[in-house]
């Protein structure tokens, strides 16, 4: 008799089985603990390793630490390059201005012309004359070296009394001068202005000499470009120096 075909019973498949012996896998584990997937019904959930993970916390943290201290400190010390490099740079910066507005302040002086036969009151007139001349000259000698912007204008200068000064008038003056770069603004009527540069000088009228120096913008009115200040020779400017 013809032998009957072999029949052969598929096996029950078994669930897979995680390391510590249960059926689930360790994402499994981790999801059921975490309540984020639900196991099947016949299928136990182990309890939490309290313990394992608690050492195991410890150890990550005994690592890292150290780990986050360093990079701190990396972090730190690259800071602290930065600002001392911004620190020098600025320093060089401070240090170039200061030596431009020092050269850019030089006071100027020059003697000028006896005027023998004149009244007191019309030989300081001509010593006003001569000095705002002489600005006059000093300005466009500038605006051709490129180290003011013209045009180049007239020159107004005006006397800036000092009260503590008050028993040297007979001796000397001081002047505020204006080197006229534009027309009269006259936007608001009855006070017309002039825009220019400004100078500080001094007329000692005993010597006929004349004295002068360029002002600049302290800090605050000219913006951030102003950094530092250098106050005007007291030969041109005398206590006027602690105003411009």
């Amino acid at each position: 008799m013809p032998s009957e075909p072999e029949t052969t019973r598929p096996r029950a498949s078994r669930p897979r089985r995680g390391r510590d012996g249960s059926a689930l896998g360790r994402f499994e584990k981790v999801g059921a603990w975490l309540g984020v997937w639900t196991p099947p019904k016949d299928i136990p959930v182990p309890p939490v390793p309290k313990r394992r993970i608690l050492v195991g916390l410890l150890i990550a943290a005994a690592i890292l630490t150290p780990v986050a201290i360093l990079a701190g400190n990396a972090i730190d010390t690259s800071k602290d390059a930065g600002a001392r490099r911004e620190r020098r740079r600025q320093a060089a910066l401070d240090a170039a201005e200061r030596r431009r507005l020092t050269v850019d302040q030089r006071p100027r002086t020059t003697r000028a012309p006896p005027t023998p036969g004149l009244a007191p009151a019309a030989a300081r007139a001509a010593l006003v004359a001569d000095l705002q001349r002489a600005i006059g000259a000093d300005a466009r000698l500038r605006a051709r070296r490129g180290s003011l912007d013209g045009p180049v204008g007239r020159t107004i200068c005006e006397r800036s009394e000092i009260g503590s000064e008050a028993k040297l008038a007979t001796v000397l003056a001081r002047y505020r001068c204006t080197v006229v770069t534009g027309a009269t603004n006259r936007s608001v009527r009855g006070f017309p202005f002039v825009t220019g540069y400004v100078f500080v000088a001094t007329i000692h009228f005993d010597r006929r000499t004349l004295t002068w120096c360029k002002a600049n913008p302290r800090p605050g009115e000219q913006g951030s470009r102003a950094a530092i200040a250098v106050k005007l020779s007291p030969s041109c400017a005398g206590p006027l120096r602690d105003i411009y």
